[in-house]
């Protein structure tokens, strides 16, 4: 073999024997090819009696990439096709977009008008990038508006306040409804920092979109809630370690008296109770009781409008 390994104090050699004795434990290499073999595990940063092994590994993972050029030129074609497929699905789903957004840009001003922002501007931006694909193609998508005349158009989310915003989203959602044949559809608030005349014209809006749907709001506003014809109240009851919570609906006197309580708050005056009658419907007025009532716990008014639910505000506790 032209070299000996030393183990256990005795010399050992031959390949069968170099074995055994790195099985035993430290293996030291002599002979005139020590030189060559510390040099060699220098370089491959092993220990001399660790080389059998990286030979052996060295070998295994030559093998490995010269079997696996051909399945390694499979994948790159398949990523290639792949590719091929992704850039044609998202320039088609790109001019897609800028289709609908052009029908939707026309649809929501359409809608600006009642909802008192009729020298609004609404437009929907699309900014292609190609070299920047993603899940979702490659498109960024912003809603710009401008809400004064003159203005610079912006993104809705920084330009709008907080009434503004309420009303360009139900404006939104009122513009898809009328093109997806919507059968229920929810609103939280959407009447958020409107009131009088604004509140009144977002009540209407959702009271012509219930005559095709259900639809079902969360509002703060009086004007919003009497445009329902059912309505309920929501109660919550708390304990020490439960909370418990009854739907009731209201009768037409318990319509006039919620009503009441969200113009008025906790005191509610006759005055009041004449200012609901006013806002419901006509027909309520005439069977509405004149009475007071206690103050009821906390609760918020649900109401349902034509074919529509509507759900109107939570009162603080």
């Amino acid at each position: 073999m032209g070299h000996a390994a030393t183990g256990g104090g005795q010399p050992v050699r031959g390949g069968a024997g170099r074995h055994r004795a790195q099985a035993e434990g430290a293996v030291r290499f002599t002979g005139p090819h020590e030189p060559a073999l510390r040099a060699a595990a220098r370089k491959h940063g092993v220990a001399p009696e660790a080389l059998p092994g990286f030979f052996l590994r060295s070998r295994d993972a030559l093998d490995l990439l010269e079997n696996d050029a051909v399945a390694f030129g499979a994948l790159e074609a398949e990523v290639k096709t792949a590719k091929a497929e992704y850039d044609r699905a998202a320039e088609k789903l790109s001019r897609n977009r800028r289709k609908i957004a052009a029908i939707l840009d026309k649809a929501v001003m359409s809608e600006l008008a009642p909802l008192k922002l009729g020298r609004a501007v609404f437009s929907t931006q699309i900014e292609s990038d190609v070299g920047a694909p993603m899940e979702t193609g490659i498109d960024q998508v912003e809603f710009m508006v401008a809400t004064n005349p003159g203005a610079p158009k912006g993104p809705l989310k920084t330009i709008a306040s907080g009434g503004e915003l309420s009303r360009f989203v139900l404006a939104m959602k009122a513009a898809i409804a009328s093109k997806e044949n919507r059968t229920v559809i929810i609103f939280d608030e959407v009447d958020a920092g409107v009131g009088g005349a604004v509140a009144d014209a977002v009540g209407e809006r959702l009271a012509r979109l219930a005559r095709d749907a259900q639809v079902l709001v969360v509002t703060h506003s009086p004007q919003v809630a009497a445009r329902a014809q059912i309505h309920w109240t929501v109660a919550k009851e708390q304990s020490d370690d439960t909370t418990l919570t009854r739907v009731t609906p209201l009768d037409t006197d318990d319509r006039i008296e919620e009503i009441a309580r969200m113009l008025a708050g906790a005191t509610i005056s006759d005055a009041a109770r004449d200012a609901a009658r006013q806002l419901l419907d006509p027909a309520v007025s005439k069977n509405a009781q004149t009475g007071s009532r206690k103050p009821a716990r906390e609760k918020k008014l649900a109401a349902k409008s034509g074919r529509a639910t509507k759900t109107a505000r939570k009162k603080a506790s």
